[in-house]
């Protein structure tokens, strides 16, 4: 619930002024000076006993037009850009309705022909989502969700073509699996073993997985590991031969500047 709710406009003077004609523009251009003064308008409230929040409302000089019956320069008179206004998400309903009473936002909220949605490319747990598996015996392999559990466990298959990295049916943690950007497209809930089998085999899984960067990283720190002495005697040559071609081709360049 609201409360506590202030609200310090740029007031006109309270009485219209009744006399000749240069008194009326004398007025004006003090309601002119007032408001070019006072640039901003700002709208404090309290919601519950949360923290004070301000809104913060940019009038341009150019924005405000007076009215010739009762020579207020406000409403329906400012006119604010849309970049100029900014509203608390929390208080948007509730201060909203206030200020369009007295304020116009034509321009503000004109977004309709500007507005470009897009869909999320975010991860999702999916059925048919093909995740990595970083912890337990089946580390470092690769299965496909084939029903959702509940909000932390999902049942897992992976029916690989290398035998060596088949991971059985069995449900697992989201927090030891990685969500991938491969997914099994039309697989039908709680597949069995042999439709997955199928899906994955027509979806390439395993070529499409050895193309992507974390694959080959993975194949690359493997390999290093798996060096013998000598494998690795050479590996240290070829990395000394390589960067003194480097220096000598960078010593010419400097010879010649």
């Amino acid at each position: 619930m609201v409360s506590n709710i202030a609200v310090y406009p740029v007031s006109p003077l309270d009485e219209d002024p009744d006399g000749d004609e240069k008194k009326k523009e004398k007025l004006l251009m003090f309601k002119r000076k007032k408001v070019e003064k006072k640039k901003h308008l700002y709208a404090s409230f309290f919601v519950g006993k949360s923290t004070l929040n301000t809104l913060k409302f940019a009038i341009p000089e150019d924005s405000v037009q007076l009215d010739n019956d009762n020579d207020d320069p406000y409403p329906p008179s400012i006119a604010l850009p849309r970049w100029t206004v900014s509203i608390s998400s929390l208080c948007a309903p509730v201060i909203v309705p206030r200020l369009i009473r007295s304020i116009c936002l034509q321009d503000s909220f004109a977004m309709s022909q500007e507005i470009d949605i897009k869909p999320s490319t975010w991860k999702l747990v999916e059925v048919g989502r093909v995740v990595l598996i970083r912890r337990g015996p089946y580390a470092d392999k690769l299965a496909a969700i084939s029903e959702i559990i509940d909000h932390k466990r999902v049942l897992v298959d992976g029916p690989s073509g290398d035998e060596e990295k088949v991971v059985p049916r069995q449900s697992i943690p989201l927090a030891h699996v990685t969500l991938t950007s491969l997914c099994l497209d039309k697989l039908p809930r709680r597949a069995r073993t042999g439709a997955m089998r199928k899906a994955w085999e027509k979806s390439g899984i395993d070529a499409k997985w050895a193309q992507t960067g974390y694959a080959k990283k993975k194949e690359q720190q493997d390999r290093r590991r798996n060096l013998t002495d000598f494998e690795r005697f050479k590996v240290m040559r070829l990395r000394k031969q390589a960067r003194f071609a480097v220096q000598k081709s960078l010593s010419k360049v400097r010879a010649a500047s």
